[in-house]
């Protein structure tokens, strides 16, 4: 990977091998723009089909960090994000007061749809909500986002982005950043995941899916200057999850101190350990839920994306993954080795045993934020449903495990019981909930 200057950010050793001078991993506060080369590196091979960036001199900064109490834990967390969300104490109500609905009313009538009836939607994992107006008959949904938990401004630059790149992401007829609303095209309610359930072909929309990928990485513009890297310090904030939130959930305890950060410890050898990956946009939660059928004169214009606001520089091995390793439905090994294999033959020069081992490495340590993600939504926010997906993620996790690097890991996993036995998720979540001093609606 090319770069330039000196890093003044961190001493960190570089998470994906590169010169330890090498800014553009290091940090999270000081990412600026990038200048891409439309000449590629794939994994260490350079290939037209994959972009490298340049990255200017950095700034001389510090971290700012942010730091989190955690109720279910008694210790602290630290945020990658340079700009955290406050805290909010009673999540539950941030959206569904009567002052929240005099907001949206207010911005519909600015949208000139004042009066419009608003039919809610299933609510999804975040806090977002999605309204479709009068029927769906004029097109259009209203998103309130709530600003104390939800960056709309990224939803809304990245859709653009994803959208210069061909790629269809919901229109927007109005928005308002402050308040957290915004007017965007409705997509219908063909997502994949429905496609399926009816009985359509897996290996047709899995295929389509794969392409749309494929096309992605190609794009050497695919880089957003605004956007972070995925790099050691977000990556850890995502695995750090299972023992701060499913450990508790199955044992109705704190983790120690000390066993926390061996674990912490083990995945940051793991990540130090990897080679250069190749990379790209990464959107983060690619699978079938996310993704629609829509109408379109080109087989990319007929998939909708939705929920990218998350999306960062990183390996492109996570969103293959992503799909494919889907924590909410099974999918045939067979059928996942052929949309591995299309994947690769639509990108030739990338190097196969390098995007391997980031696949796999990559997939433990989603499985792990997952985990902790579906505990810390009945823990924190009340919402159960989730849970019932967890037997699942933990098996995906577990076929990893054989990975060298990820054996001591698995060591760990095994120890504490989340791996290795037939593990069982308490029905009487509230009961945990009420141990760990949750059940008021506190937040992390």
């Amino acid at each position: 990977m090319a770069h330039n200057g000196r890093s003044g950010c961190s001493k960190r050793p570089a998470l994906y091998g590169y010169h330890r001078d090498n800014w553009f991993w290091e940090i999270s506060n000081c990412f600026s723009s990038a200048n891409v080369n439309a000449s590629a590196a794939a994994g260490g091979t350079a290939s037209p089909s994959v972009a490298i960036i340049t990255m200017p001199e950095p700034p001389l900064c510090r971290r700012g960090y942010s730091v989190i109490s955690t109720a279910a834990t008694g210790v602290c967390m630290v945020s990658s994000d340079p700009h955290p969300l406050p805290i909010v104490r009673d999540r539950s109500l941030m959206n569904s007061s009567p002052a929240r609905d005099t907001q949206r009313r207010a911005f519909l009538s600015g949208a000139d749809f004042a009066g419009s009836h608003l039919v809610p939607m299933q609510q999804d994992a975040s806090f977002r909500r999605y309204f479709r107006l009068d029927g769906g008959e004029h097109g259009w949904l209203l998103m309130d986002a709530p600003p104390e938990t939800e960056n709309l401004t990224a939803w809304l630059e990245i859709g653009r982005h994803l959208a210069d790149l061909g790629l269809r992401a919901p229109a927007v007829m109005h928005s308002d950043v402050r308040n957290g609303f915004a007017l965007i095209e409705d997509f219908g309610d063909q997502t994949f995941t429905r496609l399926l359930d009816s009985g359509e072909a897996p290996e047709t929309l899995y295929s389509q899916a794969t392409d749309l990928l494929t096309h992605l990485h190609r794009q050497p513009n695919a880089f957003l200057a605004a956007l972070k890297p995925y790099n050691l310090d977000a990556l850890m904030a995502e695995a750090i999850l299972l023992p701060d939130w499913f450990l508790p959930l199955i044992s109705g305890k704190p983790v120690a101190p000390e066993e926390r950060d061996r674990y912490q410890e083990i995945w940051e050898r793991v990540f130090t350990s990897l080679p250069t990956p190749a990379i790209s946009l990464v959107l983060r939660d690619f699978h079938v839920d996310n993704l629609m059928r829509l109408p379109g004169e080109t087989p990319l214009q007929r998939i909708g994306l939705l929920d990218f606001q998350d999306a960062l520089i990183g390996p492109m091995a996570y969103d293959l993954m992503s799909l494919l390793e889907d924590a909410r439905r099974d999918l045939p090994s067979a059928l996942a080795e052929q949309m591995k294999q299309r994947y690769f033959e639509a990108m030739p020069l990338l190097e196969m045993e390098n995007f391997n081992i980031w696949y796999r490495v990559l997939a433990a340590q989603r499985h792990c934020k997952v985990a902790g993600i579906f505990s810390r939504l009945a823990l924190r926010d009340d919402k159960p449903l989730y849970l019932a997906h967890i037997p699942r993620v933990l098996g995906l996790l577990q076929a990893h495990l054989d990975e060298p690097l990820l054996r001591p890991l698995g060591d760990w996993l095994r120890a504490h019981g989340v791996v290795g036995n037939a593990l069982e998720i308490p029905d009487d979540y509230r009961s945990v909930r009420r141990m760990l001093g949750l059940a008021d609606g506190t937040t992390d």
